[in-house]
């Protein structure tokens, strides 16, 4: 399976050398815009990778979806499903792949966020004031004022409503591809398929709440509960994908 992650990174590689490249280039703008004392240079770059930011997220989201699609439409690619390997495992390397590349990333704007703060920094030779500053905010955390569980339980929430969203698209993507094999109306299919099966999933979690079915809350709270839904739910939507997929697709 390790092999199949390889190829799926390898299929991703171009747009993440497009947005490194370009997450780059602004850092380099506000490095010499920050040294040069230029304003405007390093307002225009840091307002520019944010807007170009938010593009690349939701790229990310969709790009392992746009890579399924074209697995299931090309003739070359879809010979990846012939091979003698269960479907589960092609589909989970897939996931994978698609987990590791948003949090590669993810990462990178991490550190490019750094590394601009640290550049203004070193211009203003403020590296008393940041140790300062680090010292405090360590202090203030290991003092017990921040609620380390909750913090986590949100991003842990996030990150498997948006898996379940990626497992939305599997779905969606390899039934209008087994269906409607040669059509050239399967990717809108595909595209109203992913809304109706997310709908549902949405329904049956307010249908849950509603009730206070396996212990989820309505409204904004998050808990085991919530978390467990959509754990289920990614199960569910990954089951069924690769039942179709063995089904339809492997030899």
């Amino acid at each position: 399976m390790g092999r199949l992650i390889k190829y799926e990174l390898k299929k991703q590689q171009t747009s993440r050398n497009i947005i490194l490249a370009l997450l780059l280039v602004f850092l380099l703008a506000v490095v010499v815009g920050t040294f040069t004392e230029n304003g405007n240079t390093v307002g225009i770059s840091v307002m520019l990778e944010m807007f170009v930011g938010m593009f690349v997220f939701f790229y990310m989201g969709i790009e392992s979806l746009l890579i399924l699609n074209r697995d299931l439409k090309t003739k070359q690619s879809h010979m990846l499903w012939m091979v003698p390997m269960q479907s589960w495992k092609i589909l989970g390397a897939k996931y994978i792949a698609a987990i590791l590349q948003i949090f590669f990333i993810s990462a990178a704007y991490v550190l490019a966020a750094i590394a601009c703060i640290l550049s203004l920094i070193a211009k203003m030779d403020a590296w008393e004031e940041l140790f300062k500053g680090l010292r405090i905010g360590a202090e203030w955390l290991f003092q017990g004022n921040m609620d380390w569980i909750t913090l986590m339980a949100i991003f842990l929430l996030f990150f498997l409503a948006w898996t379940c969203v990626i497992a939305t698209g599997f779905l969606a993507v390899i039934v209008s591809r087994t269906v409607l094999i040669n059509s050239r109306f399967a990717g809108i299919v595909s595209f109203i398929l992913f809304f109706v099966i997310n709908a549902i999933v949405e329904y049956i979690y307010n249908l849950f709440a509603k009730y206070g079915l396996m212990g989820i809350h309505s409204g904004l709270y998050i808990g085991i509960g919530e978390c467990a839904f959509y754990i289920v739910a990614c199960i569910i939507l990954f089951v069924i994908s690769s039942v179709l997929a063995e089904k339809k697709l492997s030899v």
